[in-house]
């Protein structure tokens, strides 16, 4: 090795390059004669050129003012032959070198018999390698040696003697000689290992060149690089590298001025920091890259270090690179993103409105905030990993997904009012807003859902009452104004009897209008309670017993109903519905004996059924029965009944048989029935 060669060790007897003078080699000791065409072959020999043979490249390469053909160098040392200059004082030696070394198609060798000689060939050529005797007339091989490397010239050297005493090889090793082999032994083994140093040392300048030239070009990067600091240390943590940001950096932090070789951590001079540095340096020797986050608090700075190994080809981590960037911009930026996120998570937990966070591509929910079990019954554990249209947001699936697909195009669909059941069964109405918006790089669906139930309750009672009003405005005018114009013409007739015998007839029709009148405001009155209470669920069998008592429908008619456990959510005055029913089946079945309640359900709803046993409704009549006056206008009859069942969002029909009886089935919507267990 290179380093176990003391300068002690170079005796006086070493030239150095200064001493070796040109007028040493004068001109005169190297003739033309002297380089003979057997030693320099055609194309093998080219003034100026750096290569070995003619295959890659032409007579164009030449010296001044062409294009060399430096980058194609080590492409033309692995696929060309290697070219050698190899001198040698005894004529044999070369002859017998040459032959060995080019049969293989691998060298071309070219041949000097003195040293003086193989500078004046290397003045016009240049070679991969110089092999090299060490005892030769007029000078001897490291004194060669010696001019070569004077000259700058870094052509691997391999002094190939047969002095085997240890100072020579030393003093050779010195000079700068890559290699030294003592010559004798068997020629063909001898030559094999020739070949092999020789070709070790070229390769061995292929990769310094390559080493430098990435090295060269690592420099400018990192030099060019504004935005990063850079340096990179060997495992003593000497700097092998830094750009110029990073010498600043250690000038104004450490007032440290820095250069390749010395140890960052001597330049440290708080303790605390020297030790986290070493830490981290040590972690990356050990293979690992990683980054770290560190904030220097005065002035308030944000760095981010990226540690990366560097490794030899054989893997081993040979020292660490360095990339180190103020994110003060940026990390302010994520505090204010993580500040907002932080905001948007207080409300979106604490928003008395329902909020699902769903997949874009899929619709499935990916979140949901706790208001949500409250309006559902869900809680968002249950929620999350659904569909929208597994959790009855809309009618089915093949709505729900066209309706999906309608958010995916427009990125926004609202709907203002939305049925939807809880997991309960209860029905609800909600206003469903959903729209699309991008986070940490995607985007998600975010659907609001509010709970209008109130709200639709309130615009329905507005509704609701306006209709009742306008109803009531036109039947009670119309009908309290036929009255009072009969009750007028019979108080007129009252005036004009002569006696009171004859006075009495009127004055009994006049006292039955004004009990007329009477009914019709308490009538109307009922019908204006109803719509106003709050819904609830009604047992339906304890309502129709409180019709049945307040109708009264005499001995021989019977009520029955076959309605277990059966609710309705509804108002509380549907039983005078049942009152009603139960009394036009009394007045007009006229041989009524029986009247029975029952249900049947059906897969949109409940049909709630109310028959009797009287005469039934003929044809021409069954199509009237539910107008305005058909039922005659000393009640509200059948067309109020109708009114009030449509007000509680039902519907009623008349579907029986003439001569079998009346049948008035009331078709109930889901949701708005139940079926409690009686015990």
């Amino acid at each position: 090795m290179t380093s176990q060669v003391k300068s002690s060790q170079v005796k006086s007897s070493q030239v150095k390059s200064s001493q070796v003078k040109s007028s040493q080699v004068k001109s005169s000791q190297v003739k033309s004669s002297q380089v003979k065409s057997s030693q320099v072959r055609s194309g093998q020999v080219r003034s100026g050129h750096s290569l070995f043979d003619g295959k890659y490249h032409t007579a164009g390469h030449s010296g001044s003012g062409t294009q060399t053909c430096q980058e194609r160098e080590e492409e033309c040392v692995m696929t060309a032959a290697i070219r050698v200059l190899y001198v040698d004082d005894e004529t044999s030696l070369l002859d017998l070198c040459k032959t060995y070394l080019e049969r293989s198609g691998e060298f071309i060798v070219t041949t000097a018999t003195s040293a003086p000689e193989a500078l004046r060939i290397l003045e016009f050529a240049k070679f991969d390698a110089i092999v090299s005797d060490y005892q030769m007339p007029e000078m001897d091989g490291i004194e060669f040696l010696k001019v070569v490397r004077g000259r700058g010239d870094k052509t691997p050297f391999i002094i190939f003697t047969g002095k085997g005493r240890e100072e020579v090889m030393i003093e050779a090793l010195n000079a700068g000689a890559d290699f030294y082999l003592q010559k004798g032994g068997e020629p063909k083994s001898q030559f094999v290992e020739l070949g092999h140093k020789i070709r070790r040392g070229v390769q061995h300048q292929i990769d310094e060149k390559a080493l430098h030239a990435q090295t060269n070009l690592l420099i400018s990067m990192i030099n060019s690089s504004s935005e990063f600091v850079i340096f990179s240390v060997d495992r003593k943590y000497q700097y092998l590298a830094f750009n110029e940001k990073h010498r600043k950096e250690m000038q104004r932090v450490w007032k440290a001025d820095i250069r390749i070789g010395m140890n960052i951590l001597d330049c440290m001079t708080d303790p605390a920091l020297r030790k986290g540095a070493q830490e981290s340096i040590d972690r990356a020797l050990r293979g690992e890259a990683f980054t770290e986050i560190q904030h220097q608090p005065d002035p308030d700075i944000w760095y981010e270090f990226n540690w990366n190994p560097i490794r030899q080809r054989t893997g081993d981590v040979m020292g660490v690179s360095v990339f180190i960037r103020d994110i003060t911009e940026r990390q302010l930026t994520d505090e204010k993103i993580k500040t907002s996120e932080m905001r948007y998570r207080r409300l979106f937990e604490s928003a008395k409105d329902g909020i699902l966070i769903l997949n874009q591509d899929t619709g499935e929910i990916i979140d949901a905030n706790p208001f949500i079990e409250n309006l559902l019954r869900y809680s968002p554990r249950e929620l999350i990993g659904k569909h929208l249209w597994d959790i009855g947001l809309f009618k089915d699936q093949l709505t729900s997904k066209i309706a999906f697909e309608e958010l995916q195009a427009k990125k926004y669909i609202r709907y203002e009012d939305l049925p939807l059941e809880t997991k309960d069964g209860q029905r609800i109405d909600v206003e469903f807003i959903s729209n699309i918006y991008p986070i940490n790089n995607t985007s998600v669906v975010q659907c609001i859902i509010r709970d209008i139930t109130e709200r639709k309750q309130a615009a329905d009672m507005l509704a609701l009452t306006s209709r009742k009003l306008t109803l009531m405005n036109d039947v009670t005018y119309q009908y309290i104004q036929n009255k009072v114009t009969a009750l007028r013409g019979y108080v007129e007739l009252s005036k004009e009897a002569k006696t009171d015998a004859d006075r009495v007839p009127y004055i009994d029709k006049e006292e039955h209008i004004l009990a007329d009148i009477h009914q019709l405001i308490k009538n109307s009155k009922e019908y204006q309670a109803m719509g106003l209470i709050q819904r609830r669920w009604i047992p339906v069998e304890q309502s129709i017993r409180i019709a049945v008592s307040l109708v009264s429908p005499g001995q021989g008619i019977s009520v029955e109903t076959a309605l277990p456990g059966l609710e309705l959510y509804t108002d509380p005055l549907i039983e005078k519905i049942f009152a009603n029913l139960i009394e036009n089946a009394v007045l007009h079945g006229k041989t009524t004996r029986r009247i029975r309640f029952s249900c049947e359900e059906k897969p949109d709803g409940l049909i709630l059924v109310c028959e009797d046993d009287g005469v039934g409704i003929v044809p021409e009549v069954k199509a009237h029965i539910f107008d305005r006056g058909f039922s005659g206008n000393d009640r509200f009859g059948l067309f109020f009944i109708s009114e009030c069942i449509a007000l509680f969002g039902m519907t009623i029909a008349e579907t029986g048989e003439p001569g079998k009886g009346a049948r008035f089935e009331i078709t109930v919507p889901k949701g708005m029935y139940r079926f409690m267990v009686v015990r």
